[in-house]
């Protein structure tokens, strides 16, 4: 596993937190460096991504050990039934003031997160080169559903022009907070659909 803060800015000294977790294998498989890269946010806003992390799909656990005092607890391996197994996993904090994200400019438009998610990938992807060949695939949920929109507009924008583009395909979004006012307002919908109720 790997960690760090990386720029996510080219105007202002700006870093996201990351945190990568390549695939997990059985002893029977092996690494062919072609599984993709799932990136993985949670929303809020300002939800560090480290929820999902220890208590969601990541292949870390906090475990109770003792009272509740500062050393009644213990961090857990726990590959099995982490999105790790489908591929390398990559947790962000963003936008910078979420978690362990910091800068010196706090993003005021969806464009910027967008923006500024595109320059944290492009680092990333020099940095760690073996991902440029591999399917990216963005996820996440809640206010995730708002920030990966204008991050997936903004990768699709570069790739129109790059020379290297992103091999992206997917975009997948749990329980996302997309519009909320329409949302709120077809719930009833939903829930009838679904079969919660026969009438409303």
């Amino acid at each position: 596993m790997y960690a760090g803060n990386m720029a996510s800015s080219d105007k202002y000294e700006n870093y996201f937190f990351y945190w990568l977790f390549p695939k997990t294998y059985t002893a029977t498989e092996e690494c062919s460096g072609d599984c993709p890269l799932i990136i993985y946010i949670n929303g809020g806003p300002g939800s560090t991504s480290m929820n999902a992390l220890f208590t969601e799909n990541g292949p870390l656990r906090i475990k109770q050990t003792g009272e509740n005092d500062s050393n009644g607890y213990e961090i857990t391996y726990e590959p099995e039934n982490a999105w790790s197994a489908a591929g390398d996993l990559l947790f962000i904090d963003q936008p910078v003031g979420t978690g362990w994200s910091y800068g010196s400019h706090a993003a005021t438009s969806l464009d910027e997160i967008g923006s500024d998610f595109l320059t944290f990938l492009k680092n990333f992807y020099t940095e760690y080169p073996q991902y440029w060949d591999r399917e990216l695939l963005l996820t996440g949920e809640s206010f995730g559903g708002k920030y990966l929109s204008y991050a997936a507009a903004s990768i699709l924008d570069y790739n129109e022009s790059a020379s290297k583009t992103f091999n992206f395909n997917s975009l997948i979004l749990s329980n996302p907070l997309v519009d909320v006012p329409m949302e709120r307002i077809n719930q009833q919908h939903l829930g009838y659909a679904i079969g919660l109720y026969d009438d409303w």
